[in-house]
């Protein structure tokens, strides 16, 4: 042609100098004297259509052009997508084809995707990978040492997991004075700023703030909190070292392990001892988060991780000091308060639990532990290797918390009072409860009574939920009833029996919603027995 274009099927001009100014030329396609199949040609005769440089003859190179997609032609703009025409100068939009088929309606295609309605059933976890649902896939030990466990620390769908953990787990702010809710504003530019950190090795933790928590014995002990955004980093790096380390966690290990709980550990030492182990150990393990050898905990992760990288960044997780103390280069300990210090300590003392646990019974929780022998003899070489086992880690016992005794006397284990008598809560958990009370129902507060009875609900169903294997129900009835006499000591400020009765009646406590713990307990047992017969 004069004008150096060029003319493609059905006597259309499918391209032109200006075609080559980068954006598609709107062109009439010219009446000539080539013929048109019947049926018609793709574009018919007088249509307006967009082409571009990248145009071709072929029937799959006839489209609007290099860079640009059917969405852009003149039918498709601002609807759904699909296939476009236009006939008598009026655009129209075409219905999709049906799936399986070409554009024109003809031979069969691949089906994107397999789908029901593609023609078949989609694979497992098919559907929660096209949403980005799938579980995280972590490295797990093979015998062989790992490498390269950085990417999977800094991957989105770690970092989203690890702050969910967090957020979770709520927690108090560190010394930056972050809370959850301010990180939560901008958690997605966040993460990616902490997995850009990480992944060019600029991310440096901050000092931790220094918590004092009471405890029952009247001594103090101290919490180092992490802020939130370290949070998170130590929460991705438990992530990836707990499916390294998974299998090391062995039966007599139960804190921090999935699929076990407290309750499992208090239940399994009334089974053993009913079973016949009769004598019992019990002993603390002396500061343990305090004590614990950072260069010995570094070798043990060295021997299952080759990834350089990976180690220093748990040493400067570990190495992290409390701001306004002096720790010192080769201090021991790692903070406790943070979500990588429990993995921690299991992994370091996973030796311990095969040496104890290959002779006797040991049933460990973090630092509390009950080692259950049959005769006295056995029980007493017990505490023995007990505590050599411990010197070898470079721990020790709490001398004050070591005892060996029988099972008809009975051990105080993780809130429990484990005896022949059946499982009970200890003296030191029924005070806790009653101060918990105590400082929600204070004669001086001026809060309605029924306010007050839903500040105090939570309190009986979690206390009642973590000791629903009490056997004696003795103990729980004794607490209802001092838990409804506070109620009604709180309204009518003073202790006059016959006030009581007439003043708050039981069933208008009832009717606020209040439960006693024993009704608590009978509720879940309920609601247990028909989980299981569902």
């Amino acid at each position: 042609m004069a004008n150096g274009g060029r003319v493609g099927e059905a006597g259309m001009l499918v391209s032109s100098p200006h075609g080559d100014l980068g954006r598609p030329s709107v062109l009439r396609a010219t009446d000539t004297k080539a013929e048109v199949p019947a049926g018609g040609g793709r574009y018919p005769s007088g249509a307006v259509v967009a082409v571009g440089p990248g145009a071709s003859q072929g029937r799959r190179g006839q489209g609007v052009g290099r860079g640009h997609s059917s969405v852009d032609a003149p039918g498709n703009r601002g609807r759904a997508k699909g296939h476009w025409s236009v006939e008598g100068g009026v655009e129209k939009t075409c219905e999709r084809p049906p799936e399986g088929t070409d554009r024109n309606g003809g031979c069969p295609t691949r089906p994107l995707r397999k789908t029901v309605e593609g023609g078949g059933e989609e694979e497992p976890g098919q559907a929660e990978r096209r949403r980005g649902t799938a579980p995280t896939k972590m490295p797990r030990w093979e015998g062989r040492k790992l490498h390269s466990l950085m990417p999977f620390v800094c991957r989105k769908k770690t970092m989203v997991a690890a702050w969910e953990s967090v957020k979770r787990n709520k927690g108090a702010p560190g010394v930056d004075r972050e809370s959850i809710e301010n990180f939560e504003a901008h958690a997605k530019e966040r993460l990616w700023e902490l997995s850009e950190a990480i992944r060019t090795k600029s991310w440096h933790p901050k000092p931790l703030r220094r918590v004092w928590i009471p405890k029952p014995d009247g001594t103090k002990r101290g919490l180092a909190v992490p802020c939130v955004e370290d949070r998170v980093v130590h929460a991705a790096v438990a992530g990836v070292l707990y499916a390294v380390f998974e299998d090391e966690f062995g039966p007599d290990c139960y804190a921090y392990v999935k699929g076990r709980s407290a309750l499992d550990a208090v239940e399994r030492v009334d089974l053993a001892a009913r079973a016949g182990m009769r004598w019992m150990v019990e002993t603390d393990i002396s500061k343990f988060f305090d004590t614990i050898d950072r260069r010995r905990l570094l070798d043990k992760l060295a021997v299952r991780i080759a990834d350089g990288s990976f180690l220093r960044l748990v040493s400067a997780i570990v190495r992290s000091g409390v701001l306004g103390e002096d720790a010192g280069e080769g201090a021991a300990g790692v903070p406790q308060g943070s979500p990588l210090s429990p993995l921690l300590a299991n992994i370091y003392l996973a030796e311990f639990d095969r040496r104890v646990g290959r002779r006797h019974v040991l049933v460990r929780y973090a630092d509390d532990l009950v080692v259950l022998c049959a005769t006295e003899e056995e029980a007493r070489k017990a505490r023995e290797e007990v505590e050599a086992a411990l010197n070898d880690e470079g721990l020790s016992m709490k001398p004050e918390k070591t005892r060996v005794t029988r099972f008809d006397l009975g051990v105080d284990f993780l809130g429990y009072h484990v005896s022949s008598r059946g499982l009970e809560p200890s003296e030191r958990s029924v005070k806790r409860y009653q101060e918990k009370v105590r400082a929600l129902t204070m004669r001086h507060d001026t809060r309605p009574l029924e306010e007050v009875v839903q500040r105090v609900m939570p309190v009986v169903r979690g206390w009642t939920n973590y000791f629903r294997l009490t056997r004696r129900t003795d103990r729980l009835w004794h607490l209802g009833g001092w838990t409804i006499a506070r109620l009604k000591c709180y309204e009518v400020k003073h202790r006059w029996f016959g006030v009581w009765a007439r003043a708050v009646p039981i069933e208008m406590l009832h009717g606020m919603g209040f439960r006693t713990p024993c009704h608590v307990l009978a509720s879940c047992s309920l609601r247990d027995r028909e989980s299981r017969m569902r």
